[in-house]
């Protein structure tokens, strides 16, 4: 159990709330669905998020149930009895390790992949990615200039398989089909 908390923890969902006498807590979900929430059974509570918190010493609790409630999500933790447990955890990140998530297909990534990756086009580096976005139709890679970059435009590149030519993980790099002028 140790070793997991030295290992990168990514958050996952965040308290923001109690619900009800039973322990239940009110989250934020920060992954896709609630059923991907349940499938990780276990989280991590920090105060901070995980790459600032220099202890990284907290307990994992164990997820006993989660469900809508109106549009929210509750989730009860096996380690937490009653509302004054739950509220004594306190507005908590929860975090899960980076290498507990579900091996995905060879041309799939997790967004936390691609941060930090350089943008190439034809003409040289766009910059490299900051964030991403949710639209609905497809996720946007927000692409923010650096040091050796062509200009210093930011820019919002549609993660689709047309514009998106190539992510390679190891050398670093996302190739893209898109202007440097767009």
């Amino acid at each position: 159990m140790s070793n997991n908390l030295q290992q990168k923890r990514l958050v996952v969902a965040k308290v923001v709330g109690f619900h009800g006498l039973h322990g239940f807590v009110k989250v934020k979900l920060y992954c896709e669905s609630i059923d991907n929430l349940i499938a990780m059974k276990m989280l991590w509570p920090s105060e901070a998020l995980p790459e600032e918190d220099s202890k990284q010493n907290a307990a994992p609790l164990t997820i006993e149930k989660a469900k809508y409630q109106g549009q929210s999500v509750v989730v009860k933790f096996k380690e937490l009895h009653d509302r004054t447990a739950a509220e004594t955890l306190g507005k908590v990140f929860l975090s899960v390790p980076a290498d507990s998530l579900p091996k995905l297909s060879i041309d799939e990534y997790y967004w936390h992949q691609l941060i930090g990756l350089k943008v190439m086009n034809a003409d040289g580096l766009l910059g490299v990615v900051d964030h991403l976005l949710e639209t609905g139709s497809n996720d946007v890679l927000v692409v923010r200039p650096s040091d050796e970059s062509l200009d210093d435009k930011e820019r919002l590149l549609p993660y689709r398989p047309e514009v998106i030519t190539l992510v390679d993980l190891g050398g670093g790099m996302i190739q893209a089909d898109w202007e440097s002028d767009f």
